[in-house]
């Protein structure tokens, strides 16, 4: 099984839970998280500074090795998951 980077587990695992749990609040969780995910990865692409990256000048484009603990926390919850990798544990 090829591994996957913190981003495409994280949207993985918001499509799940939006896939089997239908009331509007979860749907809406869902976009919310999806939204925050994206909104790194397109800052990333334009070079910006993560405000919670650990260290300065860390960069949101080293996401396969994230520094970013707003992602950390948004994969927390699938700690469970068989993808889940330790590395991105807070």
């Amino acid at each position: 099984m090829a591994a996957v980077d913190l981003t495409e587990f994280l949207l993985a695992r918001i499509a799940e839970d939006a896939a089997f749990v239908p009331p509007e609040r979860i749907e809406a969780d869902s976009e919310v998280k999806r939204l925050i995910v994206q909104l790194h990865v397109r800052s990333a692409k334009d070079g910006h500074v993560c405000p919670s990256s650990r260290g300065e000048g860390t960069l949101w484009a080293f996401l396969d090795d994230p520094a970013c603990d707003t992602l950390r926390l948004l994969a927390l919850p699938y700690a469970d998951h068989h993808d889940y990798d330790e590395a991105w544990r807070p």
